[in-house]
């Protein structure tokens, strides 16, 4: 019996022991899990190729005056002229963002034209600029566009076409769009003049982009502004694609990589197409432009003219309107009797 219980007591120190080291290794392995669930990662690709930074500190910045916001990783801050803030850091800072700091990515919505029209920190712009003389500021040929990389027709002679529509303001009639398009399973391409589209009234722009990702259609810039090519400077155009990448990583909160430029004109710009190209932005054209009196053609002008854009490969660029949506379903029905499918641009 006395020998009994000795092997109990010298077992029970070993016995707590292994529960304290088992308890301890458990401890390890949860802040582990922890830390990595908590650290920033990275997307890849775009116009920022370190990708997108996640904000370590979203929960204090919110729970401040300043929003949580989303910054791409920059590359080396230019040399010429005055830039708009100073050269931000690698990852985002544990807090609130300083006065000045990576203003252009914080509230691209906020830049005046003037500060449009200037160097935004954190962008090396030697890649691009100057442009060569020889690069026109007229129009390009169709060998141009193709020559880099450009697009305005789909597939190879089959039976495919593609909708795209190019937006400013939000009529109020997108998320019915969005439901036809869901129901009849099409995909289509949404050129958004950003800022004037995030300033509508109508509906929620921001939810209506989110739902664009979301149900499988594509978003392409229309220009952050409305602006005129004739009208942008070299440096200004390329900032119009900036501050949409910059603008739509934020609305989204995750890094959506720019690939299309739908442009805010109807003409081929040789200078343009040759942006776009050094980039990796698709400058996108068209087959047909539907002749909807800036969307107010009723349903009965624009149906017709939409049969007759129906050929192989075309892409059909239209307004986001009440008649164009009326006409959606019955064209979609009418091509697929017509054996025709429904893709996005470089598919």
């Amino acid at each position: 019996m006395n020998h009994t219980k000795l092997s109990v007591r010298r077992l029970l120190p070993l016995l707590l022991s292994i529960c304290l080291l088992l308890l301890c290794c458990a401890g390890c392995s949860s802040n582990g899990k922890k830390e990595s669930d908590t650290a920033p990662g990275t997307l890849p690709g775009g116009l920022f190729p370190g990708g997108w930074v996640p904000d370590t500190a979203s929960a204090a910045v919110a729970a401040s005056t300043t929003p949580a916001v989303s910054t791409a990783a920059a590359t080396t801050a230019p040399t010429t002229t005055a830039p708009l803030a100073t050269t931000p850091a690698a990852t985002t800072p544990a807090g609130p963002p300083s006065a000045g700091q990576l203003t252009w990515q914080q509230n691209p919505l906020a830049l005046s034209p003037e500060e449009m029209d200037r160097e935004l920190a954190g962008f090396d712009y030697t890649p691009y600029l100057p442009v060569p003389e020889n690069v026109s500021r007229t129009g390009a040929t169709l060998d141009y566009l193709y020559a880099h990389h450009g697009i305005n027709h789909v597939g190879g002679g089959e039976k495919l076409v593609s909708i795209t529509f190019s937006m400013g303001i939000e009529p109020g009639c997108t998320g019915r769009m969005l439901d036809i398009l869901k129901e009849k399973e099409v995909p289509a391409t949404f050129l958004l003049s950003l800022k004037e589209y995030l300033g509508s009234t109508l509906d929620d722009p921001e939810e209506l982009i989110r739902r664009m990702i979301q149900e499988g259609h594509a978003i392409g810039s229309h220009g952050f502004t409305h602006i005129h090519s004739t009208m942008a400077t070299n440096r200004r155009f390329l900032n119009e694609l900036l501050l949409f990448q910059a603008q739509i990583d934020k609305t989204l909160r995750y890094h959506y990589p720019l690939t299309l430029f739908g442009a805010p004109y109807e003409t081929l710009i040789e200078r343009d197409i040759y942006l776009c190209d050094l980039m990796g932005i698709h400058f996108l054209g068209y087959s047909y432009l539907l002749s909807d009196e800036n969307g107010q053609s009723p349903v009965y002008m624009v149906l017709p003219q939409m049969k007759q854009a129906l050929i192989p490969g075309s892409i059909i660029q239209m307004h986001m309107s009440e008649g164009n949506t009326d006409a959606m379903a019955e064209f979609i029905d009418y091509a697929k009797e017509q054996g025709y499918r429904f893709v996005l641009p470089g598919q």
